[in-house]
């Protein structure tokens, strides 16, 4: 496809019967590929992510910054040319947001558009070199460097 979703985590079932694995290899769908390819490219993913070893775990199983990281691991499977990531950070500790931040730089690099909508904004002032600023008395766009002033109550996207 050519636009791919990550979605925060209170719209998932936890209690769906699947398992890590099944989540992240349900970024593949939609491409044709040969099962030893696919075989590869999850398990990098998983290894991208560090999620190795919970393969197998249900959603249930799951902590929250390993249920980001594999949400975000489905999201990079599917090689989209338009990513819509809504607070990817979301419970991610220290490690998964330097995971977090190291792909999306990566994913830009690649070529690929990002809209990403965050309330953290030291990172999308660090991070992110264009910024959406919504405030009650309106929308402005620019530099991140330049909009961002650590004010409480923005959202930026």
């Amino acid at each position: 496809g050519s636009l791919s979703f990550l979605p925060q985590q209170q719209h998932l079932d936890r209690q769906f019967p699947i398992s890590l694995q099944e989540l992240v290899a349900a970024g593949f769908w939609g491409h044709k590929q040969s099962a030893e390819v696919r075989r590869q490219r999850l398990a990098a993913a998983l290894e991208d992510w560090c999620l190795t070893g919970l393969e197998q775990r249900p959603l249930m199983a799951l902590s929250g910054g390993e249920l980001q990281r594999a949400l975000l691991a489905r999201l990079s499977l599917a090689e989209a040319p338009l990513l819509l990531l809504d607070e990817p950070h979301a419970a991610l500790d220290e490690e998964g947001q330097a995971l977090l931040w190291k792909h999306l730089h990566q994913w830009h690099a690649q070529g690929r558009t990002l809209v990403v909508v965050c309330h953290d904004l030291a990172a999308v002032r660090h991070h992110m070199p264009q910024t959406l600023l919504i405030r009650n008395s309106g929308c402005v766009l620019g530099p991140s460097t330049e909009l961002i002033h650590q004010q409480p109550h923005t959202q930026v996207a």
